[in-house]
């Protein structure tokens, strides 16, 4: 079997599998590298991630005219996020490694996700977090057995500071293997009903657009299929940078002044993934929808109530993205990222009308 490697999307410049490799010249905070011909790990850690149910949403689909509109319910994965499909592949990584100190900048679901598989190993996992992350994330981390470090600002600031700080522990949050999880997504999606028309996903950083669009590709040139989905990334009015990187041409922007949201999943100054996910959505001849609070509240509503699906806001923006297009007559999934097991508070205010 060929070794795995990593190959820059900006230059084509391939690296072999390192623990040191985290991204390639162009710039430190910036995720340019993919993780290609991915070889399994000789030690696997698992608490039964994959596999997630693909559910036809019959009443949404009778109203916009879309017979075959499916959510991919990432949700049923073990802490109840996608993010658990990239953990175990970094855990994974890890033991593989020898390493035995991994750490995550986030204060969501990323270290949530981190600390549980992290803990399964064996591995010490630390989480660098804004101080103003919700109570309700900070113990589910902690019930993980992660330990938390609180830094004051925003969290591109501490994501910054620690990159600048270069601290001990292999980078769990700027790493390319994890971008093999997200492949899976595709290959499911692929299994159950063939190669779809659109993809549409809720981007913060954009590597799980990312990573699914290059797990397309994998199935395309393997299978010899020429058709392939168009990505759909969804972020928040006010606060998408990838839209900005697409009208400018750049790798990246750095906004300010965003506006803030119930999503606060996606809500960023910078994407850290966008240079995979601008290839993703360019090579796909996609697009980055802008939705509003309006949109993304009155999409939970509606899946919650029509649906029966529970879902964080965040995964709400890809929903309120569907009422933007014009998807009738085409076969079209939609990412439900995150389940809303730690935001319930914050859900039944906005369906019962209080927010």
């Amino acid at each position: 079997m060929m070794q795995g490697y990593l190959e820059c999307v900006k230059c084509k410049k391939k690296y072999e599998e390192s623990i040191k490799t985290l991204t390639c010249i162009h710039n430190k905070y910036y995720d340019y590298l993919e993780y290609k011909n991915v070889v399994p790990a000789k030690n696997t850690v698992t608490l039964g991630q994959g596999n997630t149910p693909m559910v036809k949403l019959k009443k949404t689909g009778a109203m916009i005219g879309c017979q075959e509109l499916y959510v991919k319910d990432e949700s049923k994965n073990p802490t109840g996020s996608f993010k658990d499909r990239e953990s175990a592949v970094l855990i994974d990584k890890a033991v593989d490694f020898g390493i035995k100190d991994v750490f995550a900048i986030s204060s969501g679901n990323a270290a949530i996700s981190l600390s549980a598989y992290a803990k399964v190993a064996g591995i010490r996992c630390t989480c660098y977090i804004p101080d103003h992350a919700s109570e309700g994330k900070k113990k589910m981390i902690q019930l993980f057995g992660g330990k938390i470090v609180e830094m004051a600002g925003t969290y591109e600031a501490v994501y910054r500071k620690i990159l600048d700080e270069n601290i001990s522990g292999w980078n769990c949050t700027l790493n390319p293997f994890k971008s093999a999880g997200s492949k899976k997504i595709a290959w499911e999606i692929y299994e159950k009903v063939g190669m779809p028309d659109k993809i549409i996903v809720p981007c913060g950083n954009g590597s799980n657009l990312a990573g699914i669009w290059s797990g397309f590709k994998e199935i395309a040139q393997m299978k010899k299929i020429a058709k392939l989905p168009q990505m759909i990334g969804v972020q928040v009015e006010g606060a998408s940078p990838l839209k900005s990187a697409m009208e400018s041409g750049n790798d990246y922007e750095i906004l300010s002044n965003i506006a803030d949201s119930v999503a606060e999943g996606i809500v960023a100054t910078e994407s850290y993934s966008s240079p995979k996910a601008l290839r993703a959505l360019k090579e796909s001849k996609g697009s980055v929808l802008e939705v509003n609070e309006g949109e993304i509240k009155s999409a939970l509503r509606h899946m919650l109530i029509e649906e029966s699906l529970v879902m964080e806001p965040t995964s709400a923006s890809a929903f309120a993205g569907v009422w933007k297009l014009n998807i009738s007559g085409k076969k079209v999934i939609v990412l439900l990222t995150s389940g809303g097991t730690n935001t319930l508070s914050e859900i039944s205010d906005i369906v019962l009308g209080s927010r």
